[in-house]
């Protein structure tokens, strides 16, 4: 019985040794926004503000559907957006998730700043945010700007 109860625990063990739990903790509800400010020093505010809008139309699905707020004269557009493939792991799972979050571009000469907050993960019911999804977020949010620098400085193709 004795070796039974020994072969037992030995096979349970072994089974249930790959079943390492991942602690996920809350991100800091009191955290600050994401912000950061893109140098385009050989453009007009009014082609930066241009070039965004069209940036935001073309990589936020439709510029109609997600900006809040625009306002060419102050160079201000507010909108909202999501960001693919959060990755939230939990012992042996691992769920891809969509992150929403809100954005103010504020245009001047040559630069424009991009403030990012409201962050929230699509379907989830309540406003919690593990550290793990707050820095995916970030870094998505991050990559934004040289994805809008090589987009406001590509050369348009007007030999279509």
């Amino acid at each position: 019985m004795k070796k039974i109860y020994i072969t037992l625990t030995v096979i349970a063990s072994l089974l249930f040794s790959g079943c390492e739990t991942t602690s996920i903790s809350p991100a800091d509800t009191d955290r600050a926004d994401l912000q950061y400010v893109v140098t385009l020093t050989d453009h007009s505010s009014e082609d930066i503000y241009t070039g965004l809008k069209l940036w935001v139309a073309e990589n936020l699905k439709s510029a109609k559907a997600v900006i809040d707020y625009e306002d060419k004269e102050k160079g201000i557009i507010i909108c909202n957006g999501i960001v693919p493939n959060i990755i939230l792991k939990s012992g042996l799972s691992s769920i891809a998730l969509q992150a929403e979050f809100k954005m103010k571009i504020e245009v001047k000469e040559g630069k424009a700043r991009f403030t990012f907050s409201d962050y929230g993960i699509v379907g989830r019911h309540s406003s919690t945010l593990y550290e793990s999804e707050v820095s995916q977020i970030d870094t998505k949010l991050k990559a934004f700007e040289t994805s809008i620098v090589e987009y406001l400085n590509a050369k348009p193709n007007n030999d279509f």
